[in-house]
This record gives C-alpha cells, structure tokens and sequence, in this order.
C-alpha cells in the first residue's frame, strides 16, 4: 500500500475528518484516532490519511454521524456535547469496539509495510569497502548490503577506488535474475607465508549469502623452452567482464601474473565459472580493455604490458570467445613455454624502446605500457621507459581502431629527462619533430591470420 497524504498539526487532522480541532482530540482519547507525535514533549502531531480512513472504515458510520451531529448544533453546543462526553467515559462495549478497531489498523499497517517491503525493488550491489581481511558490499546510496570475511587481509589496492576497480564487478552473469558480485580476492603478501596466499576468484550471490563458484588462478606448475619450472602463486591484475553480452553469453576475464617472475595466465570464465579460454604469456598483461575494433558488434579484448622475449611494449587483440595459446616466433625462444599451441590474439602491437632507454646512464632493457584508455574511436596507449609502472618518462600513443599510430605526445617527465641527457652530453640531439614522427614509424603490428608484419607510418 502507498502511503497516503501526510497532515501536519491538529487543524489539518480536522479539516480532513471534518469536525474541530478539540473534537479530533478527543476522537483521539477515546477512539484510538491513529496520529504520531514528533519526539519532545510538545512533540508536534501528525498523521497519514490512508490510517485515518482504515480508522473511520473500523468505526464504521459513527464518524460521520458525530461529525454530522457537530454541524447541526454548532461550535458552542458542540464544545458542551463534548465535554460530557469526556465526562462520561463510553460504555465497555464502545471501548472493545475501538480497542478492535485499533487492532484492525495496527494488522493493516503491518500488512501495508509487508507487502511494501516485498514489493519494492531490490537493493543491488554497486560498490565495494574492504576493512582488514572483510569485504563490504554496498548499494548505489552507499548503504551496507552484506559482509564476506577472507582467511587473510586485503591488498591496500582495494582502498584506492580507481585500483580496485581492477578486481570487482557486480552483473547478472548466469540469467537467473539476480546481480551477483565477482570479486578478485587479492590478499596482502607477507614474505614469510607469501607461497601460501593463493589468489582466487569468487562469484557471490547478490545477497551474499552463497559462493556460487570460485575459480583459483595459475597452474600448479608451467614449464619454460629453456627448462624453468613455474610454481604458484599467481596475483591477479585484472577481472573484467566482457561488455554488451546478454547473461547466457557472459564472459569474465581475468589476467594474472607470477608473483616473482615474468609468466601471465588469462583466462576466460562462462557465468557459471568454466573455464572457456587460456592464454600464456612472456610478460606481464597490466592493462585490460575492450573494443569493437572492425565495427561488427562484438567486443574485442585488448590487452596491453610488455613481453620480456621481444623487449618491447605490447598491446594484444583477441576474440573473447577465441583465447588461447601462447606466442610463436619469438625474438627470444626460450622465454616461450612448453606444450601449447599458436597463441589466438588477431593482432599484436610492439612499441619501440626510445633513445632515453638505449642511451641514458642506465640503460633499460625493456619499456611497457602503463595504461590504455579506450575512446569512441580511439585507443590511447601510455608507453614508460623500463617496468616501473610508475616511471613517468612516457609517450602517449594515440591508436585509430585500425592500429595506425596517429601521433604521439611526449609526456613532461620524457622532456625533462632528454634535455637533461642533452646538457650531460650523453645524448647528441634535441626532442624535434622529426624524432617523434620516427618513434611512430617503428611501430610495428603483427596481425592473424598470416602472421604479416608492418610498419605503421600513417602519423598525422
């Protein structure tokens, strides 16, 4: 039941009932006129018009016959008929029947809020707060829904709102009607019981009271060209749901990388927790996004970091219902592993490693990419020198969806860095125009099938 109009103070009680203030009054002493008062002790009054009309339907027509019998005989005599009736208490038999009527519309309101509350819509998750080892599931208004407590505290990651974006996503992934909540259980590592904190996926119900499925990361054990055995565990970096898919086509992502050297799983879940795809990869995959890249109605997944056997910033594509495998033809063989078939990505992007990495003081074997932006029609690709993701000696490559480097912005910090290799004599040159439009022109993109290599050089 909806509520009703809300009257405040004695005077609009009565004007809705129809007699005067002091009669109104009185049907509150003597016939349980259901009115509340504000908290104080000259709490001011008020009540709810669709309690007052259950409360003239339980008295029947006697309402109507007092409020009648008030406007024949006017103000003056009314006030005297009602000072003896509060002289004279109403017989017992009255009193059973208010006390019943009272009764009727307190099981009214109790009914009216229970129907209420099972009609209203549903509290969703739609964010997260992490204190300690618990996990706290809100709703949009920020108002608590459910509590899940882990065996090990949670990574301070999950107090930033940006990083823990990374690791969390509430959606309807299996049709049953229901938001569940995936969360990438991320537990803070402490050296003497690191091997033992197994990074896991959980997917919980929407009201929390059930884990529908759970999938842990890694393999128990992968094998390098060259021999090296990998062991877990692996920290998860990203869970990501692939966009624009309808629940019984959902398709979860999740990338995570050795907690000491350079393996990358990704796997691909279904809304019930199957595993669906698996790729390896020589590097860490950091960065994760999803694009309709040919304009055929269909995410693609890219996925962007750096591989160690090619010493170069990388971005991935993939078909999200197509991941698997592992890199071919590497510049470095035996940073690939043992057993596993072409990797399935439809294009891959390397970025050259610039003059500040191959001629500063210390000199960097790798670059990376530190974050990837996707736009309506653009990629936007932030390329550090070395593997700190927070070196900020970067270019920002901006990407058509077609892969071709449009132009590229070098970042402060890289300015700042060249002209001081400049005044040092380690570098000959000055940043000019020219040098950037090079930069862009070794861009190089693999694309599937055929394997084809190509320069990117339409810089504008």
């Amino acid at each position: 039941m909806a509520n009703g109009q809300q009257l405040e103070g004695w005077g609009a009680i009565a004007a809705y009932l129809g007699v005067a203030v002091r009669t109104s009054q009185n049907y509150e002493r003597d016939y349980a006129l259901p009115v509340r008062r504000m908290p104080g002790v000259r709490g001011r009054v008020f009540a709810d018009s669709n309690d007052l009309e259950s409360w003239k339907a339980a008295l029947g027509g006697r309402v109507e016959n007092m409020a009648a019998a008030e406007s024949v005989s006017g103000p003056e005599s009314t006030d005297s008929r009602e000072a003896e009736t509060a002289a004279k208490p109403p017989a017992r038999a009255s009193r059973s029947r208010i006390y019943a009527a009272a009764v009727v519309v307190a099981i009214l309101g109790a009914v009216s809020w229970a129907v209420w509350d099972r009609l209203r819509p549903p509290r969703i998750p739609a964010g997260i707060d992490t204190i300690a080892n618990t996990l706290i599931v809100k709703d949009v208004e920020r108002r608590e829904l459910w509590r899940h407590v882990f065996p090990w505290p949670l990574d301070p990651l999950y107090r930033t709102p940006y990083e823990a974006g990374r690791f969390w996503f509430a959606s309807d992934i299996d049709g049953d009607g229901e938001t569940e909540v995936v969360f990438g259980y991320y537990p803070e590592t402490l050296p003497e019981n690191e091997d033992s904190r197994l990074h896991e996926v959980f997917c919980f119900s929407q009201d929390g009271k059930r884990i529908k499925w759970l999938f842990r990361v890694g393999r128990p054990k992968i094998t390098a060209l060259n021999g090296v055995d990998y062991f877990p565990p692996y920290w998860i970096g990203n869970v990501k749901l692939v966009p624009g898919r309808p629940p019984h086509r959902a398709r979860i992502v999740v990338s995570s990388i050795h907690h000491i050297e350079y393996p990358n799983q990704v796997v691909v879940l279904d809304g019930q927790g199957k595993l669906t795809g698996e790729y390896w990869h020589p590097g860490h995959l950091t960065n994760m996004g999803f694009a309709d890249l040919d304009g055929d109605g269909k995410q693609k997944l890219l996925l962007a970091g750096v591989n160690n056997a090619e010493h170069a910033a990388t971005l991935l594509v993939f078909d999200p219902d197509k991941v698997g495998g592992t890199p071919q033809e590497l510049a470095e063989p035996q940073s690939g592993f043992q057993g596993m078939p072409r990797g399935t990505d439809l294009a891959t992007v390397f970025f050259p490693r610039t003059c500040l990495a191959l001629a500063g003081p210390k000199q960097e074997a790798y670059n990376r990419v530190t974050n990837l932006i996707v736009t309506k029609e653009r990629l936007q690709v932030q390329v550090s020198l070395g593997t700190n993701p927070v070196d900020a000696r970067a270019n920002l490559y901006d990407l058509d969806y077609d892969l071709r480097v449009r132009s590229i912005e070098a970042r402060s910090a890289f300015l700042q860095a060249h002209r001081e290799l400049e005044h040092a004599g380690i570098l000959k040159h000055s940043l000019y125009p020219d040098e950037i439009r090079q930069i862009a022109e070794r861009v190089i993109v693999k694309r599937r099938p055929g394997g084809a290599q190509q320069a990117s050089k339409q810089v504008r």
